[in-house]
């Protein structure tokens, strides 16, 4: 059954798999900004203590993978993939990325 990462916060809840997504920059939406701030933050290291509501997400962003027993799996503009697959490339842990180019779908290696 599908939940909100907010709404586990505090919980001993598991899920085998969970979903993240991250609106996309452009989508005319508030979340704009704020996106590109949690991706920047999450993938430099930059401390979000002057903003209250990246160090926020950040922290749901923590919870929301924890949670995850078998795959976390990330809904993010192509913007944001560079940066989340280079972040996770220096990092090593498994991973691979499908992104629409031209509306056809590449796999990237693990």
């Amino acid at each position: 059954m599908p939940h909100r990462a907010v709404a586990v916060k505090g919980q001993e809840s598991e899920s085998d798999a969970v979903l993240i997504v991250v609106p996309p920059v452009g989508s005319g939406k508030e979340d704009d900004r704020r996106s590109d701030l949690l991706v920047k933050a999450w993938t430099t290291g930059a401390t979000a203590r002057n903003d209250p509501e990246t160090a926020e997400a950040l922290r749901v962003l923590y919870v929301a993978v924890t949670r995850a027993r078998r795959l976390v799996a990330f809904a993010l503009s192509d913007t944001h993939l560079t940066a989340v697959k280079a972040f996770l490339a220096e990092r090593g842990p498994p991973h691979r990325a499908l992104h629409d180019n031209g509306g056809e779908q590449i796999m990237l290696p693990w």
